[in-house]
């Protein structure tokens, strides 16, 4: 068993995949595995994977050092974005899931950092620790720190600081499926993690860099694209009618106002 389980579920990321994978191969922590899931791309993905992988095996070689342990799948069919999420989780072994999408790279202390953390910087906390976030390039984290499970579902159900799975760091034990969430599909399994009683911890070590798919829209909180509104009444009974309405207010008047800029972007063009 490893200590870290890199998963990657990947689609048409030819341009991006190769430096990804090496991100994770150029790691100062060497107690991990790598998954990855080519979700039937159509593009150069496939190759550009197994290139990666084959300058990785020959590097060690020439170094006499050991290969990262790795799995390499590729699904015959596209599969949905909840269901190719739990590709990777089938094959891991790891004590602790850290995910790194396709056009995503890892700074190269990483993974040592979140050991840290993880491993070390709570040992002194009487806490169960649900998951690990950390910032990135684009967005710093606006709080840091040890949060006990209610304070942590009270910051994601009012749409605060939410995490992308690239910069989130979750802990194995912890049921991963995501065939059933309603959510696509951080959100809810960040709630749920709350829900169950688990803690997290936040800092702004900005170790993991955004791919473009991310910056080319820096400006927006992804959360607004989906079923914010359907998330909000799944947990509205947790989270008591106060919070509820202030929420709902806050979705609504982000919602309008990133429609709006959309639509003037349109119009200008």
């Amino acid at each position: 068993m490893v200590f870290f389980s890199v998963c990657m579920e990947t689609y048409n990321r030819g341009k991006t995949i190769y430096d990804a994978i090496l991100s994770v191969k150029n790691q100062t922590f060497k107690d991990y595995e790598v998954i990855i899931v080519d979700n039937a791309s159509t593009d150069n993905t496939v190759s550009e994977i197994n290139r990666a992988l084959k300058y990785c095996e020959d590097k060690a070689l020439f170094l006499h050092t050991s290969m990262f342990n790795y799995v390499f799948i590729r699904n015959t069919e596209h599969l949905s974005g909840q269901r190719n999420w739990n590709e990777p989780l089938k094959h891991a072994t790891g004590e602790y899931i850290v995910i790194l999408e396709g056009d995503d790279m890892f700074k190269s202390g990483h993974l040592k950092r979140a050991y840290s953390v993880i491993k070390h910087g709570l040992d002194t906390h009487d806490v169960i620790l649900g998951f690990y976030a950390t910032g990135n390039q684009i967005n710093k984290k606006e709080i840091s720190g040890i949060f006990d499970s209610k304070e942590i579902f009270d910051l994601l159900y009012t749409i605060h600081n939410l995490s992308p799975p690239s910069e989130t760091i979750f802990i194995n034990k912890y049921r991963f499926n995501v065939d059933d969430f309603i959510y696509y599909p951080e959100v809810d399994l960040l709630l749920r993690i709350a829900s169950d009683g688990y803690c997290a911890y936040y800092d702004d070590n900005q170790n993991v860099i955004r791919g473009m798919s991310t910056s080319d829209r820096r400006r927006y909180r992804w959360v607004y694209y989906t079923d914010a509104y359907t998330l909000l009444e799944k947990y509205r009974g947790q989270a008591g009618e106060r919070l509820y309405r202030k929420t709902l207010l806050k979705v609504i008047y982000r919602d309008v106002k990133l429609k709006v800029q959309e639509f003037l972007r349109e119009l200008i063009r």
